[in-house]
Parts: C-alpha cells; sequence; structure tokens
C-alpha cells in the first residue's frame, strides 16, 4: 500500500512504540491526534489519515520491531 500522506517520522515512531502497550489505547491517541493536530484538505477525510497514519505506524513496527 503507498503512503498517502507525509507524517513526521518523530510521530510515527512515538505511536509505534506506545503500541506495544495497549493497540486500543493507541488507536484511541491517533484519532484524538488525528482530530486535534490536523486538518483534512480538499477531499482528504478524518478517517483517511486515520488509516493512513494507522498503516504507517503498522509499517514501522514491522520494520524496526520485529
Amino acid at each position: 500500500m503507498d503512503n498517502k500522506f507525509y507524517w513526521n517520522e518523530d510521530t510515527i515512531m512515538y505511536f509505534a512504540k506506545q503500541i506495544s502497550d495497549s493497540e486500543d489505547v493507541v488507536i484511541n491517541e491517533m484519532q484524538r491526534f488525528i482530530e486535534i493536530d490536523c486538518e483534512p484538505t480538499g477531499e482528504e477525510t478524518y478517517e483517511m489519515l486515520f488509516k493512513d497514519l494507522f498503516n504507517q505506524v503498522k509499517q514501522a513496527i514491522k520494520e524496526n520491531y520485529e
């Protein structure tokens, strides 16, 4: 899957490190981050932003922690 959005590497790694503690909590944190700190433009939606960030976090986990 191609990444659709650019995310700061620190943001991706923060969530990647945290997700091992409690995935549900981190998913909620990611959703809150998207709602507060991100602004969809054009045809983008918060859901699109969340899905892309989640996929990039999963990829970072696979590349760095497995």
